[in-house]
């Protein structure tokens, strides 16, 4: 028997007026999430040191009428141009790419998830891919410039 796993990529960007230092000194603050990120809310480290490989952090995700609490494990990390995590729960794994560019004077951000798994099929069933690509969009939009210096 074979089996061919339907994986789901969303991708999204935005260009801020900020350097890659500031970008990533208000993406990298979890407990500050809550004041510009409307998707990931009571984020919050679980194990280890804040954003090196293997540790752990929580977070609520609610982009529409669901709400769910997810752990996630730092897999991948090099502040402040990349850090990527992974999750896994009932029987759906995503691995989230957070990328930061310094473009001239602003930073490039761009989110990219990858969703997989043995029950991704159900996923349509309760976030069909345009209103997971509106959450995405809809993370990135809010730090504009003006909202990102009031948490500097």
């Amino acid at each position: 028997m074979t089996f061919v796993e339907m994986q789901l990529g969303i991708q999204e960007s935005i260009k801020i007026d900020a350097s890659i230092e500031e970008v990533w000194r208000v993406f990298s603050q979890l407990e500050r999430w809550r004041e510009w990120n409307p998707v990931y809310t009571n984020a919050t480290q679980l194990t280890g040191e804040q954003w090196l490989v293997g540790s752990t952090f929580g977070f609520t995700v609610k982009p529409w009428w669901a709400t769910t609490n997810v752990k996630a494990t730092i897999v991948e990390s090099s502040p402040p141009e990349r850090v990527v995590w992974a999750v896994q729960q009932l029987g759906v794994w995503g691995e989230h790419t957070c990328r930061f560019e310094q473009q001239g004077e602003g930073t490039l951000a761009v989110s990219h998830e990858i969703f997989g798994g043995p029950l991704r099929f159900l996923m349509p069933l309760f976030a069909p891919s345009w209103q997971i690509r509106k959450m995405f969009a809809r993370w990135l939009q809010v730090p504009r410039l003006n909202r990102w210096r009031t948490l500097l």
